[in-house]
């Protein structure tokens, strides 16, 4: 073995040359032994989908906005005994900013179809409040404002065209005819 090594070359030692550093940005010496300060890159500002779409919807809203004393549209519907409700119409108020529920009666007594309302007397009910007096509709101020304070329901409507505020009507008169409108003994 070692006649035959002794006329061939050396195999090449790996040379160890020393490494840089890659930097992304101009390394900039402030004086300082040692340290050195690598200023930041400012990354454009991304906006996410969600902020894209608020921005979106914000943009709508305002460029379909209502306008205050506009025409308050009102999609009236009688609730039945198994807590559903049937659509009986609409009606067309003279504003948004002042129409009452009494307003919004005189409304449906002129504009609708008799046989639409119900047969016997009937009020106003508010979902989270209960039914309405007579007395009510008048004081309680303006209907639009009313719901909107009152009721949480995302499909309320804003009382215009295309999306008419919801104005729920039961019949009375008779005895009650759903187990979650009666009174407890305890609370009368």
């Amino acid at each position: 073995d070692q006649r035959m090594d002794w006329n061939q070359p050396e195999p090449p030692s790996p040379a160890k040359r020393p490494r840089k550093r890659a930097r992304t940005a101009k390394a900039v010496d402030n004086g300082n032994r040692g340290k050195v300060h690598v200023p930041r890159v400012k990354l454009p500002k991304v906006r996410s989908v969600r902020t894209n779409l608020i921005a979106a919807l914000e943009a709508y809203h305002l460029a379909c906005a209502i306008a205050e004393d506009d025409y308050l549209y009102v999609r009236v519907l009688r609730a039945t005994g198994d807590d559903q409700s049937v659509n009986v119409g609409f009606v067309q108020l003279q504003s948004r900013s002042s129409s009452t529920f009494a307003d919004a009666r005189q409304a449906m007594n002129s504009d609708l179809d008799p046989t639409c309302l119900p047969n016997e007397e009937w009020r106003f009910f508010i979902p989270s409040l209960g039914p309405m007096s007579l007395k009510q509709e008048s004081s309680l101020g303006p209907m639009l404002k009313f719901l909107q304070d009152s009721s949480i329901d995302p499909t309320l409507g804003d009382g215009s065209c295309r999306h008419p505020v919801k104005a729920l009507i039961r019949q009375t008169g008779t005895a009650v005819t759903n187990a979650a409108d009666a009174i407890p003994d305890d609370m009368v």
